[in-house]
């Protein structure tokens, strides 16, 4: 499953820079293929962490492992209260949304 078109997460991915891949899959929360993902190839990947999903090792789902996210060390999990539910903490889901897909915006010198 994935946060599809017109989603708020999928909003911030858009507002933090990035192009969510689940918007191709429809709207709302669609299933997601793991063959579309590994065709589609992104750079960057994020998954939810709580008490409804517990992502794992990604890497070692068959196929991840020639992902460019997984190859390039970019996998994340982000706890998906900071993301999931509307509220004040959307803005620090949404900072490390951009810290994510951006982490050279983020380097200290």
């Amino acid at each position: 499953m994935t946060a599809g078109k017109g989603t708020f997460i999928s909003d911030m991915v858009g507002i933090a820079g990035g192009a969510n891949l689940g918007d191709s899959a429809g709207p709302g929360f669609p299933n997601f293929s793991s063959e579309v993902l590994l065709k589609d190839d992104p750079a960057v990947y994020i998954a939810d962490s709580g008490s409804m999903s517990k992502p794992g090792d990604l890497s070692g789902r068959p196929g991840f492992s020639s992902l460019t996210a997984v190859k390039d060390g970019h996998v994340y999990v982000i706890q998906d209260d900071l993301i999931a539910r509307p509220g004040p903490r959307l803005a620090e889901g949404l900072r490390q949304i951009a810290r994510m897909i951006h982490p050279e915006a983020y380097a200290t010198q």
